[in-house]
């Protein structure tokens, strides 16, 4: 467990959690951050702020042609979440159309997967603690969870046609309280 932070505009934190191949996946460290505090790893909407007002842009991407994926970990309760794979490196409140690929981690349901740039009601379920990641695979996007990180159901699969590197960004909602990402094969 490596650890290096000092504030949210200067956080960052790379943690090797398990080594699959050549590439480790790790936690991201935060690039940039508006109404959104970090407090070791776990990151906290403001108490000010209601609706998708709280943002994350992560320092990685995804590079155009490589194959790889983001996760988080459901915490349960009133913790609205968005994470997603974005066309541009901007810290951007809520945008669906900016969305490539993303999940609505939601307290309530339905949950949403943003295909394309447009949101989609899924009837998705997850409990508890369990992980939801959105893989990149060629030309197929996948949203899949997983009780422990290790065994994966898929969830909800679409095409999406890659022209640029895919960034990593984060919607958060009032004081939603929510996990950092973590990534796969990120540069």
């Amino acid at each position: 467990y490596i650890r290096s932070a000092s504030g949210i505009n200067s956080a960052v934190y790379n943690i090797a959690i398990t080594k699959a191949g050549s590439a480790v996946i790790s936690a991201l460290a935060i690039a940039a951050a508006t109404n959104v505090t970090d407090n070791n790893g776990i990151l906290f909407g403001s108490s000010a702020p209601t609706g998708w007002d709280g943002k994350v842009l992560f320092t990685k991407k995804l590079a155009l042609g490589t194959d790889g994926h983001i996760m988080q970990q459901y915490m349960g309760g009133a913790h609205d979440t968005i994470i997603t794979f974005k066309e541009n490196n901007l810290s951007e409140v809520y945008t669906a159309n900016t969305y490539k690929a993303g999940l609505q981690i939601s307290s309530a349901t339905p949950h949403y997967v943003f295909n394309n740039g447009t949101y989609t009601t899924t009837s998705i379920t997850f409990a508890l603690y369990d992980y939801l990641r959105i893989k990149v695979v060629g030309t197929a996007i996948t949203v899949e969870k997983s009780s422990n990180g290790t065994s994966w159901t898929t969830v909800y699969t679409f095409a999406y046609t890659r022209t640029t590197d895919l960034y990593i960004g984060m919607s958060v909602y009032g004081v939603s309280k929510v996990y950092g990402a973590k990534g796969f094969n990120l540069i």
